[in-house]
């Protein structure tokens, strides 16, 4: 019966069927290489101006898609400052004796583990619905399943009211992280790429620096109020954002293997492109009907299995890849900065100040990661961030095998604050900008999401292992836990200079040709051939 068939099975039919009637509708097929040719030519020679005067819709439109990202970056920042709170405490908390309450350890990390697994179940969600549905689609769901679950975290009795609304919250939360990189670098031409990829990074940033200032102007406040309203605040994301986008486009690449010529049509010329003498929208759509062509014939399949087949494989190998060089390079230091820097000897106040100081040091380098995207090759950008950050981990962990001092603590604090603002600047762009580039369109959604599914999973056993680490009634490591996160980038830097590919400058036609022909890493740069002479 039809009701046992595997959704996937037929998700895949589903694609195929309407990309051979697609086939069968294109009266002309000369022509559409010719007008592909012409705007594969066009995109590697337009201007950064001129793209941004043709593209300004498509640029708008990604800049939206990103900004959902603030609520991810700004959620994730609450719970930990909530258990400062003395009414937070109260409500959900233990009496520990003197009329005051205490949010238990346990309690603790099981709250951030179910943050971690529903973030987890929304990237699975995201990666095989979009494909399905269309990214429009998941996300105008995913606004409106936000602004509901939204009642719960406001309104939650106890702790296990509490526990449920953060799983389901951070459902949607999950689609953002995954859905935003792969759908805004589908909208834009190649010269714009990393800017918009880099504009995730911001976003995150964005809300992070909200998130603190929210915190900070109600950490006197005594009333329930101190962390009601900061939950509140999340209600407004989402209404902004979905009334934006119910006038938003789809991917037109997803509507071309969905068989929608003309509605993709439609979508490249009047909600991605303004009038331009220099860039035909048919020409543009060729490309990309050209494109999703050449992506059939040499891979196969959109399901998750699909994507660790030997087509995918390496594809996926660098997604997952740049987000365990993400996760991994300030493993321990970077997930407890705060705490990091009263053990390495600030007082906690100072150790407060220090990080409000690196939210601020964040954006100023995001900001900055534009101007060194312009002038680095992806695969540049994340070596010198990776060489530089590995240098500075292990100097931190040096440091704290000298007698301590009182100075000593400060310039381990130092440190870790140049290493925040280096990963900032390179590493964390570049992410965005490599596995928005190199993962197939077919499966963009679905490579992306494993990947952020091994960083959630990472991101797990960093909590559990950094207590551990630096509590001084456990190991009581201090600064010597950084070099922990020191070695793996040794191994971490060789992964990068011998499999990471350099993208920059490529449109998703000649990416999908030269990995299926094995073009190594370090030839992706100068690699040169004649697309439309010998495609394989």
């Amino acid at each position: 019966m039809a009701s046992n068939a595997d959704p996937e099975k037929n998700l895949q039919d589903s694609v195929e069927h309407n990309e051979n009637a697609m086939r069968r509708t294109e009266k002309d097929y000369a022509q559409l290489l010719h007008q592909s040719k012409i705007a594969t030519q066009s995109e590697h020679h337009i201007t950064t101006l001129k793209a941004l005067k043709v593209y300004k819709k498509a640029v708008f439109w990604s800049i939206i898609i990103s900004m959902g990202i603030i609520m991810d970056s700004y959620d994730g920042q609450l719970l930990g400052n909530f258990y400062a709170l003395p009414e937070f405490q109260k409500q959900f908390g233990k009496p520990i004796g003197g009329g005051k309450y205490s949010v238990t350890t346990h309690w603790q990390e099981v709250l951030s583990m179910c943050g971690y697994v529903g973030n987890i179940i929304g990237v699975w969600a995201n990666s095989y619905f979009s494909e399905m549905y269309g990214c429009k689609r998941v996300l105008l769901v995913s606004y409106f399943c936000m602004d509901c679950l939204i009642f719960l975290l406001f309104f939650a009795p106890n702790i296990y009211a509490l526990l449920v609304g953060i799983l389901l919250y951070n459902i949607p939360i999950g689609v953002f992280t995954t859905l935003a990189v792969g759908y805004s670098s589908e909208l834009c031409p190649v010269v714009l790429r990393g800017y918009l990829e880099v504009w995730v990074l911001i976003s995150w940033a964005i809300g992070q620096m909200i998130a603190f200032g929210i915190v900070r102007a109600f950490a006197t406040n005594t009333t329930q109020w101190a962390w009601r309203v900061p939950y509140a605040i999340q209600w407004i994301w989402p209404v902004v954002f979905f009334l934006v986008m119910i006038w938003g486009p789809d991917s037109p690449y997803w509507l071309i293997r969905k068989g929608k010529i003309d509605e993709a049509r439609k979508t490249v010329s009047t909600r991605l492109m303004s009038p331009s003498e220099e860039v035909n929208p048919d020409g543009v759509l060729s490309m990309m009907i050209r494109t999703v062509e050449v992506e059939r014939e040499i891979t196969s399949g959109t399901r998750f299995v699909d994507i660790f087949k030997r087509k995918h494989l390496r594809r996926t190998e660098v997604v997952i890849g740049c987000w365990v060089v993400q996760s991994m390079t300030g493993w321990v230091v970077t997930s407890y900065f705060a705490y990091f820097y009263e053990q390495a000897g600030l007082p906690s106040v100072k150790a407060f100040d220090m990080e409000v100081g690196q939210g601020g040091l964040g954006f100023i380098c995001a900001c900055c990661a534009f101007w060194l995207s312009k002038r680095l090759a992806r695969r540049t950008h994340m070596m010198v961030g990776m060489v530089t950050m590995t240098t500075l981990m292990l100097l931190i962990g040096i440091l704290s095998c000298v007698k301590q001092k009182n100075g000593l603590g400060y310039a381990e604090s130092v440190l870790a604050m140049v290493w925040w603002g280096v990963f900032q600047l390179t590493v964390a762009p570049a992410t965005y900008e490599i596995i928005g580039e190199t993962s197939a369109l077919s499966v963009r959604q679905k490579t992306i999401g494993i990947g952020r599914i091994v960083y959630n999973i990472l991101s797990i056993v960093n909590s559990l292992i950094t207590p551990i680490m630096l509590n001084p009634n456990a190991r009581n490591w201090k600064g010597k836990s950084a070099f922990l996160p020191g070695l793996l980038n040794l191994f971490l830097n060789f992964w990068v200079f011998f499999r990471v590919p350099e993208c920059k400058g490529r449109t998703y036609e000649e990416l999908d040709v030269m990995f299926a022909r094995g073009v190594s890493a370090r030839q992706f740069k100068n690699y040169e051939f004649d697309l439309y002479a010998d495609i394989e």
